[in-house]
C-alpha cells in the first residue's frame, strides 16, 4: 500500500495537483523521517512515478474553442447510452498524436479522449486506429473531446487493431440473451447494466444516484466477489478445490477482458486475483496489500486515471472499508453491545435472535458509516449535493437484496441451459423479486430523498481531511494487537 500511494503521489503531481499533495506527503514521509533509507526510497519512487507519468498530461495553455488539426486516435472501448436525443455511442480511447494547423504547437501524445456520435448503421467500426480531422477541446472537468469534421472521413491506419468492436458486439449479445429471458422490463435493463458494466438507461442511473446507490450499477468488488464465489462453488462440485480456484482465476481475467479498461473493475480483479493466487500457493493475502497492488498496477498502466472520479471513489471506498470499519464498529458497540459467543449461548432463544440481529445491524452500520465518512466530502466537491439520509438507509439492506437477485440471475441462466423449465421458473421468480426492489427505489418515500448541499468546498480542505483519516488509520492499526 505504501508503494501504491507513492505511485499515486507521483501520478497526481504530474497531473498538476500541486499543493493538494502536501498533506499526503506529510503522512507518507513524517513517520519515517528518521529512517533515511526508507525516506530516500519513497522519494525516488515518487520522482520516478512523476517523470514516467508526465508525458500523459498536457501542460500548455488550452483555448476555450480548442484546436483544429489531424488526430491519431486509438480506441479502447465503445459505450452506448440513451439520451433524450436518441442512442449515442461514445468512442473512448487515447490520443496518440495530434498535429495542429499551427506548426508551433507541439504534437500531443497519450491523452485520454472520447468522440460522441449517434447510433447508425454507417458508423465506423471500432476495430482499429484512425486518423481524423476536426477540433480537439478540453472540458471543464479536464477531459478531452474531439469533434470530427463531417467532410473528412475516418481513415483506418493499416497494421493496427482494437478489441473495442468485439466487446461492443459481445455485450449486445449478452443484453439480447438477458432480454430474451426477462423481456423488455426494468429488471432486464438492470441485469444488463450489472453484467456488462454499461449503463444505457439514463433514468435508471438517475434513480439510483438519488438514493446514493450508484455504486451498485458500477462494476466493482461487490460484483466480482459474487461472480467469483458463485463460480468457485459451482466448480467445486465437480473439481478439486485447487483446480476450481485456477479456473476461477482464469474466468476473472476473461471477465475483465470482456468489460474493458475500467478502473473499478481492474481494482476488483487485482484484489480477487491476488486472493485466489494466495490460496493456490498456500500463502496468506492482505486486503491492504491487494489494494496497494491494484493502485500501483492501474496507475503504471494508465496514469491519467488518477483524475477519474470512478477511480477515486473505488479506491476511497475500499480503503474506508479496510481502515475505518473497525473503529466505526467499536464506536457503535456503545449502542449495540458486542457479546461473545459464550455469553450468547447462556441467553434464551428469543434473546439469542435479538443478539444476532443487533450484531448484524452493528456491522452493517459500521460498514455504511465508514464509507460515508470518506466519500461525503468528495461527492459534495464533485456534485455539490449528497443524499445522506436515503443513502444511509438504503445501503443498509439494498446491497444484500440485490446480491440475492444477482445470484438468482447466475443460477437461472446456468440451469436454463440444462433444465429449461426449472431455469425459466427461477428467472420468473427473480424477475418479480427484482422488479419489487426497483419499485422500492423509484417510489422511495419523499422524506428520505432530501439531500445535503454545499455550494463550494475547498479541494485542499478535502486533501487535509482524507490525509488526517489516513494518519488516524495508521495509528489505529499500529495500536491494535496482532490477530
Amino acid at each position: 500500500m505504501w508503494i501504491g500511494l507513492h505511485i499515486f503521489f507521483g501520478s497526481s503531481a504530474a497531473a498538476g495537483w500541486g499543493v493538494l499533495l502536501i498533506p499526503l506527503a506529510v503522512v507518507l514521509w513524517a513517520p519515517i523521517f528518521r529512517h533515511w533509507q526508507r525516506l530516500l526510497g519513497g522519494v525516488l519512487l515518487f520522482l520516478s512515478s512523476w517523470f514516467s507519468a508526465s508525458p500523459y498530461f498536457e501542460k500548455n495553455e488550452w483555448p476555450p474553442c480548442g484546436h483544429e488539426g489531424v488526430l491519431y486516435f486509438s480506441i479502447s472501448q465503445v459505450k452506448a447510452s440513451q439520451t433524450p436525443f436518441g442512442q449515442v455511442l461514445s468512442y473512448q480511447g487515447q490520443v496518440r498524436g495530434f498535429l495542429t494547423q499551427d506548426s508551433k504547437r507541439p504534437v500531443l501524445a497519450k491523452i485520454p479522449c472520447q468522440i460522441l456520435m449517434k447510433e447508425s448503421s454507417r458508423r465506423p467500426p471500432a476495430n482499429c486506429d484512425y486518423l481524423l480531422k476536426g477540433r480537439l477541446q478540453k472540458t471543464r472537468k479536464g477531459s478531452y473531446v474531439f469533434k470530427p469534421d463531417r467532410a473528412f472521413s475516418w481513415q483506418p491506419i493499416d497494421g493496427t487493431y482494437s478489441l473495442a468492436e468485439w466487446r461492443l458486439q459481445f455485450k449486445r449479445r449478452v443484453a439480447r440473451f438477458i432480454q430474451r429471458h426477462f423481456g423488455k422490463t426494468p429488471c432486464s435493463v438492470l441485469f444488463t447494466s450489472l453484467a456488462t458494466g454499461d449503463i444505457e438507461e439514463r433514468n435508471l442511473a438517475i434513480e439510483f444516484s438519488r438514493l446514493g446507490l450508484s455504486h451498485i450499477l458500477a462494476i466493482s468488488g461487490f460484483h466480482f466477489s459474487l461472480f467469483a464465489s458463485f463460480a468457485l462453488f459451482s466448480l467445486s462440485l465437480f473439481l478439486s478445490t485447487r483446480k476450481a480456484q485456477i479456473l476461477v482465476l482464469i474466468f476473472m481475467g476473461a471477465y475483465l477482458f470482456f468489460l474493458g479498461p475500467c478502473a473499478s473493475a481492474m481494482r476488483a480483479c487485482c484484489a480477487i486475483s491476488l486472493a485466489l493466487t494466495g490460496k493456490i500457493s498456500c500463502l496468506r493475502s492482505s486486503g491492504l496489500n491487494a489494494l496497494g497492488a491494484g493502485l500501483a498496477i492501474i496507475l503504471l498502466i494508465d496514469p491519467p486515471l488518477c483524475q477519474n472520479l470512478g477511480f477515486q471513489l473505488s479506491f476511497l471506498c475500499t480503503a474506508a472499508l479496510l481502515l475505518l470499519y473497525a473503529p466505526c464498529e467499536k464506536l457503535l458497540s456503545v449502542l449495540f453491545i458486542k457479546r461473545t459467543p459464550a455469553t450468547v449461548k447462556t441467553m434464551s432463544l428469543l434473546d439469542q435472535h435479538g443478539a444476532l440481529a443487533s450484531a448484524l445491524l452493528r456491522k452493517t452500520l459500521a460498514l455504511v458509516t465508514s464509507v460515508h465518512i470518506v466519500t461525503l466530502p468528495v461527492c459534495l466537491f464533485y456534485f455539490s449535493t449528497f443524499p445522506l439520509l436515503g443513502s444511509m438507509l438504503y445501503n443498509l439492506f439494498f446491497p444484500f437484496l440485490i446480491s440475492i437477485s444477482l445470484l438468482l440471475l447466475l443460477l437461472g441462466c446456468a440451469i436454463v441451459i440444462i433444465v429449461p423449465p426449472l431455469g425459466h421458473l427461477i428467472n420468473d421468480l427473480n424477475s418479480s423479486f427484482t422488479n419489487f426492489l426497483l419499485h422500492s427505489v423509484t417510489h422511495a418515500p419523499p422524506a428520505i430523498k432530501g439531500t445535503l448541499s454545499c455550494s463550494s468546498i475547498s479541494p485542499l480542505l478535502i486533501s487535509i481531511y482524507l490525509s488526517a483519516l489516513l494518519l488516524f488509520s495508521i495509528f489505529w492499526q499500529s495500536k491494535r494487537p496482532r490477530e
